[in-house]
């Protein structure tokens, strides 16, 4: 499975979609590469969103492939 920022996108409590960032977060970016079976990765992928608002946010994994239907969503409260 290969993997990479551009796979994730925050949507904000307003339902508004939110791009990566190049600035902030630390210096163990994510990048991007390939996963075996069973392999694991950590990094960081920032977000910026100018109109920051109180309620859930949610992180969406959508790899922009025609060879993949992986998608999922983690919500932060």
């Amino acid at each position: 499975v290969s993997y990479g920022i551009f796979d994730w996108e925050m949507q904000n409590p307003a339902g508004a979609i939110v791009n990566i960032t190049f600035f902030g977060g630390d210096d163990a970016h994510l990048g991007s590469g390939e996963l075996v079976p069973g392999g694991s990765i950590e990094g960081t992928v920032c977000f910026e969103d100018e109109n920051a608002s109180s309620g859930d946010y949610v992180l969406l994994y959508d790899p922009p492939s025609f060879f993949t239907s992986d998608r999922a969503a983690w919500i932060n409260p």
